[in-house]
């Protein structure tokens, strides 16, 4: 094993020994084992060195190939309880994040493994702030945030959290994280099952409107929590002229979900029409 792989990378490499030469050690074809993260190996560099030390190789017998090779790992159990009692440490200090009063002052606390805790201070009106039901987004009387940053256009007397996790409203706009829901209505808005959702008129898969004729029919197959953000210009250039009318909008990214759903003529995946549709 090379110790530039050890300090290097999050994986170490396990090099084989050759049949034909007993002793040495082949580069091609590394078996890969998973340790913990770089940050984590930092604060135990000689715990590490003494666990991977006492990694037998055990030779494979003539009869063996090279890649059937069993490895024996013998790994100090008191080197991996601190590695595991020193990430319960990291995860309990990361939690103490979000909207905080930090001396006297709103602000928003993150935490970052290159650069610890860091405290961004609001303008905010200390009497009227406030942080939402969903802990992403928080609003004294005049702005709206998210993670910290303010939302632009946000009406923030009437501004709320929607049920389920992702969306939110004020009385003229949808909002998913800090973007806007294209063209939709706030009154009769709903999330469907993530990333799709609906209002009166349209479905809606991130902040992008659908081509649905049925409405009533839409059904969600396969939902996702991940999303995907492209520039406008970008996303009209990919996918034509179905979308032309977007660059009317001020917004200058988009924000799309991945999922599968269907109606009774029409299948979709993420927001388009498939190939399968009848």
């Amino acid at each position: 094993m090379a110790e530039d792989d050890f300090y290097g990378l999050s994986l170490v490499r396990l090099q084989k020994f050759s049949r034909t030469e007993p002793g040495k050690l082949l580069k091609s074809k590394p078996r890969l084992i998973h340790y913990p993260p770089l940050f984590l190996r930092f604060f135990f560099c000689d715990e590490y060195t003494s666990a991977l030390k006492q990694t037998q190789y055990i030779q494979p017998k003539p009869s063996l190939k090279p890649n059937e090779m069993p490895i024996k790992k013998t790994a100090s159990k008191r080197s991996f309880f601190k590695l595991g009692l020193f990430s319960l440490v990291l995860s309990i200090a990361g939690c103490n994040t979000g909207y905080q009063e930090v001396e006297g002052k709103w602000s928003f606390v993150t935490w970052d493994e290159g650069h610890g805790t860091r405290v961004n201070p609001l303008d905010v009106d200390p009497a009227t702030f406030q942080v939402l039901k969903n802990k992403d987004y928080a609003k004294d009387d005049k702005t709206v945030f998210f993670l910290g940053s303010p939302i632009e256009g946000a009406h923030a007397p009437s501004f709320e959290t929607l049920k389920g996790k992702y969306f939110a409203k004020d009385q003229d706009h949808v909002f998913l994280r800090s973007f806007t829901v294209i063209n939709a209505d706030p009154k009769t808005f709903k999330e469907i099952r993530f990333p799709y959702a609906k209002d009166a008129n349209k479905v809606y898969c991130g902040t992008l409107p659908m081509q649905v004729d049925q409405i009533d029919e839409f059904k969600v197959v396969k939902g996702s929590s991940s999303i995907s953000m492209i520039s406008k210009e970008e996303f009209i250039r990919q996918y034509g002229d179905q979308f032309e009318f977007l660059d009317e909008l001020k917004d200058h990214f988009l924000v799309h979900g991945s999922g599968k759903a269907k109606t009774k003529t029409q299948r979709f995946v993420d927001f388009h029409l498939s190939d399968h549709s009848k």
